[in-house]
């Protein structure tokens, strides 16, 4: 896969100025982030970069366009900052850690993650949202979807949860093998791998979606969850900031409930019920 990188330099953001930034630019199709001191790295398929387009978006946006691109060969950045990856806890009962952290502690939940070059390794805010979030609910005998499903850890978790089926699907090839190979060291079976978006699938419905994506695909993809909901089913949806709430909420309001909202930070989790 040929690359873009493209490196903002001489930033002086806030933090929550850095968020914003960052997700605005995953609304782009920039799907991989590097932060270093002053200086933010962003990736993206070449085929999907438009420089005009997003120029024109910057300046619109007041932010800075001054950016440096460079040609990049996809590369498995975990091997750069495996030295420093930390496990991380969800509500003190729940771990996802890599295969090489030793516990000092038990966990209701322990999930064992080699992320490799898909998201989902339990450290983003969205994906602490989801899983917090996931855990107020029954997934016992239930049908879940996880759309977006990275490296397969909210798929797992919904196994590990008493889910009778998973389906996990992503567009990225090397995501759905990540997602099969964490699956197998997890000893979840029950977990189905498919390299499809939402619109490929068949006539089957779910009790359960999770949906940790970005604004835009949510809401292309926003009718279809809503038909692929058994009733009585939840969606369980993050993936964008609180600023965003109102016109994520907006296309959901005549077919589902929301029953549960939560933010960390600037970022959201919302759950819907299909009433």
């Amino acid at each position: 896969m040929k690359l873009l990188k493209l490196t903002f330099y001489d930033l002086d953001f806030k933090l929550e100025q850095e968020e914003i930034f960052i997700a605005r630019l995953s609304d782009f199709g920039f799907d991989s982030f590097q932060i270093l001191e002053d200086k933010i790295y962003c990736f993206i398929e070449i085929e999907n970069f438009k420089e005009s387009i997003f120029n024109d978006y910057l300046s619109l946006h007041a932010y800075p366009n001054s950016y440096k691109i460079t040609q990049h060969e996809d590369k498995n950045w975990n091997s750069v900052w495996e030295s420093d990856y930390k496990y991380v806890e969800i509500n003190d009962i729940c771990v996802v850690r890599a295969p090489f952290h030793k516990l000092n502690k038990k966990y209701d939940y322990e999930i064992v993650i080699s992320p490799k070059m898909s998201f989902g390794t339990g450290h983003h805010e969205t994906t602490q949202l989801m899983m917090t979030s996931m855990m107020m609910f029954d997934f016992s005998d239930k049908l879940v979807l996880d759309v977006g499903s990275g490296t397969g850890v909210l798929s797992i978790l919904s196994s590990l949860m008493g889910a009778k089926y998973v389906f996990s699907i992503d567009t990225d090839e090397n995501a759905v093998i990540n997602c099969d190979e964490n699956k197998l060291n997890n000893g979840c079976l029950n977990i189905y791998t498919f390299c499809t978006d939402v619109f490929g699938l068949d006539n089957k419905v779910y009790d359960i979606i999770l949906a940790n994506l970005n604004r835009n695909i949510i809401l292309n993809e926003s009718h279809y969850y809503i038909k692929k909901l058994k009733q009585s089913g939840l969606l369980i949806l993050s993936g964008f900031l609180k600023n965003d709430m109102d016109s994520i909420i907006k296309p959901f309001t005549k077919n589902l409930k929301l029953i549960y909202k939560k933010n960390k930070n600037e970022w959201q989790c919302l759950v819907f019920l299909k009433q």
